[in-house]
C-alpha cells in the first residue's frame, strides 16, 4: 500500500462499487484495498478497525471495545454486535468512591480503570460470521503499518499533549507513544514524527492466527498482570469469561426514513431515535435555515433524553432500563417529549462541564452488493488508561470511567447517573456510541453513519441525519455543519465553532438558554450514502483528519 496514496485521499469518495470512510487515511485505504481485492463490507470494516488500532492509539485499539451494526443485503436484515468491555469480577459499586476530590483519577489513569477488552473478540466474530476473507489477511495490513511506522498527525499530537503526564508516568507507554524532549524527558512528538510499534505488529499477527490468544494462555496472563501491576483488578479468568453479545437493534422513523441504531448497553441509539422522532412535528425550515423555534425544541428534547439517561444501565443488571428505552423510542414517547417543550428553557442544577475529548473512532462501509457496516470503537478517554502491556504493544482502555463513580458524580464526559450504571462484576458500562443505519422511504439502505465524541455522539448523528433529510445537504455538508449539544447537565448549549450566528445566539439566550462556544469541534462523523442512482458516496468530516476511499 502506498503511503502517499493514502495521504492524498480526499474527504469524499464516490464509486459504483464500494466506499468507506474512517477517521484516518491509512485505515480508509486499507479498507478500500480489501474491497478491491474482492472482500465484502465486513472484511473491509475489520481490516480498517485493526488498522485504526495502530494509527489512532489515542482513540481506539485492541485493548478497547465497541459496537457494530451489520446490514446483510441478501437477508435484508440488520445485526447488532456488542463487543463492549465489561467490569472485572472483583469490581464493586464503591470502587471509585471519592473520585473528583483532586489528584489523578483512578477511573481514568492506571490499572484500576481497565475493563475487560472486547475488540479482538468482536472483530474476529464479525469476520467469522459475516466476512469472506481469512482473519490473518485482514490483520496483516495493520501489522505492516505498525512494523514499518507511520507519521503521526496533529490529532495524535494533541492527544499526547493532553495525556502527557499519564503517559510519561508509565515507562512502557512513554517509550511507545512519546518522543524525547530537549531536556531528555518524555514529551509529545511533533506532527510527522514516525510512530513504530514492532511489539504490536507481532501481537497482531499472533491474533490474526489465533484471536483466542488474547483471552487465554500466556498473552492473556500478561495483559492481566499489567493491569494488576498498575493498581487494577483484572484477572486471567475475566479474560477467559469474555463473550460478545448479539443484540436486537433499536428502530424508529423520521419523516418516512427507517432509523436503525444500537440498543442498550448504549444510550446512544435511544437518544438518536428519540430526538429525531420528537422533532417530527417541528418545522426545520420555518423562516430559513435552522430557525430558532426548531433549535429551541431540539435542545429542550435533548435535555429530557439525557435526564432519562440517568436511569439506564446494562439491561442484564437493570431490566427496567429496557422499559425506559422502549418508552423513549415509541411514538407515544415522542409525543410526550415534544409536549414538554415549553416556551422558555427549562433549567437544572449543573455540575462542572465535561472534559474536552472526542477520543473514540468510527468507520462506515458499504460494498457493491449493498452490505453495510457502521462500527464505533474506543479505548474511552485519550490513550485509555495509559497502561501498555510490556512486550506486546497493547494499550489498555479506561472504560471503567463510563460507570457511575457514585450517584450524582459526573464522569469524564459530564454524564451523571443515579446508580443504575454503578460498577459490578461482569457488568457493561453505559455508552453513548451510536453506529446507525438509515433506510429510505422506499425501504432501501441509504446511509451508514456514526461519530466519536462521548456524550455528543448521539446528538451529532441525529443532526447529520436531520441535515440530510430536512436541509437536503450534500453528505460532506451534513458532516461538516457545526453542531449544537445539550446533555441536561451541565445546563448549557455547547456549540461548535461557527455553530450559531450572533442573532440566533441572542434569540436563544432571550429564551433563557446559556450558551458555551467550544474552541474546536466535539465530533468527527464518518458516513457512506447510497444515492438514488446506486452510487456509494463516502465522506469524512473535513474538520477532522479522516478520509474517504472507494473501491
Amino acid at each position: 500500500m502506498s503511503l502517499l496514496l493514502a495521504l492524498l485521499l480526499s474527504a469524499t469518495a464516490t464509486s459504483q462499487k464500494g466506499a468507506v470512510a474512517t477517521a484516518h487515511p491509512l485505515a480508509s485505504e486499507v479498507a478500500a484495498q480489501v474491497l478491491r481485492d474482492g472482500g465484502n463490507a465486513v472484511d473491509a470494516a475489520v481490516a480498517a478497525a485493526f488498522t485504526l488500532s495502530v494509527v489512532e492509539p489515542e482513540s481506539s485499539g485492541i485493548g478497547g471495545g465497541g459496537f457494530a451494526l451489520v446490514y446483510v443485503a441478501r437477508e435484508d436484515r440488520v445485526y447488532a454486535l456488542d463487543f463492549r468491555e465489561v467490569a472485572p469480577g472483583r469490581a464493586t459499586p464503591e470502587m471509585f468512591a471519592g473520585e473528583g476530590e483532586g489528584g489523578p483519577s483512578r477511573s481514568l489513569d492506571g490499572g484500576l480503570a481497565v475493563a475487560v477488552p472486547g475488540a479482538v473478540k468482536g472483530y474476529a466474530e464479525l469476520a467469522r460470521r459475516f466476512g469472506t476473507r481469512p482473519l490473518p489477511r485482514l490483520v496483516e495490513p495493520a501489522a505492516r503499518i505498525a512494523e514499518r511506522g507511520f507519521p503521526v498527525n496533529p490529532h495524535y499530537v494533541r492527544g499526547a499533549e493532553a495525556r502527557r503526564a499519564c503517559l510519561a508516568a508509565r515507562p512502557e507507554a512513554a517509550r511507545t507513544f512519546l518522543a524525547r524532549g530537549p531536556d531528555g524527558l518524555p514529551a509529545p512528538p511533533p506532527p510527522g514524527w514516525t510512530l513504530v510499534q514492532k511489539d504490536l505488529a507481532r501481537t497482531l499477527r499472533l491474533l490474526g492466527r489465533d484471536p483466542e490468544a488474547f483471552y487465554r494462555g500466556p498473552l492473556a496472563a500478561r495483559i492481566a498482570r499489567a493491569a494488576r501491576e498498575g493498581g487494577g483488578i483484572l484477572a486471567p479468568e475475566d479474560l477467559a469469561r469474555y463473550a460478545t453479545r448479539e443484540r436486537r437493534p433499536l428502530e424508529g422513523r423520521y419523516r418516512g426514513h427507517r432509523i436503525v441504531s444500537m440498543p442498550l448497553p448504549s444510550s446512544g441509539g435511544a437518544i438518536v431515535i428519540g430526538l429525531l422522532q420528537a422533532l417530527e412535528g417541528q418545522d426545520p425550515r420555518a423562516g430559513g435555515y435552522r430557525p430558532v423555534p426548531f433549535l429551541h425544541a431540539m435542545v429542550e428534547i435533548e435535555k429530557q433524553l439525557f435526564a432519562g439517561r440517568v436511569l439506564l444501565g446494562d439491561p442484564a443488571f437493570v431490566p427496567a432500563a429496557t422499559e425506559v428505552v422502549d418508552e423513549l423510542v415509541s411514538p407515544a414517547g415522542a409525543r410526550r417529549l415534544a409536549a414538554h417543550v415549553g416556551e422558555r428553557a427549562a433549567h437544572v442544577e449543573a455540575p462542572a462541564p465535561p472534559h474536552d475529548s472526542s477520543r473514540t473512532t468510527h468507520l462506515s462501509v458499504v460494498d457493491a452488493a449493498g452490505n453495510a457496516v457502521a462500527l464505533t470503537t474506543t479505548v474511552n478517554f485519550t490513550f485509555g488508561s495509559c497502561v501498555v502491556v510490556p512486550g506486546t504493544g497493547i494499550l489498555l482502555n479506561d472504560e471503567m470511567d463510563d460507570f457511575d463513580a457514585a450517584p450524582g458524580v459526573a464522569n469524564a464526559y459530564g454524564a451523571v447517573g443515579t446508580g443504575a450504571n454503578a460498577p459490578a462484576p461482569g457488568k457493561i458500562p453505559l455508552s453513548s456510541m451510536a453506529p446507525t443505519l438509515v433506510f429510505g422511504p422506499e425501504g432501501k439502505l441509504w446511509l451508514a453513519v456514526g461519530a466519536p465524541g462521548g456524550t455528543t455522539i448521539p446528538t451529532t448523528v441525529a443532526q447529520v441525519i436531520s441535515h440530510l433529510v430536512d436541509d437536503r445537504m450534500t453528505l460532506v455538508q451534513a458532516l461538516s455543519a457545526p453542531r449544537l449539544h445539550h446533555q441536561w447537565r451541565p445546563d448549557a448549549i455547547q456549540v461548535e465553532p461557527d455553530g450559531l450566528e450572533a442573532e440566533t445566539a441572542r434569540a436563544l439566550a432571550a429564551l433563557g438558554h446559556a450558551i458555551t462556544f467550544r474552541d474546536r469541534p466535539f465530533a468527527n462523523p464518518q458516513a457512506v450514502m447510497v444515492t438514488k442512482e446506486g452510487w456509494r458516496e463516502a465522506a469524512s468530516d473535513p474538520a477532522g483528519e479522516g478520509a474517504a476511499a472507494a473501491q
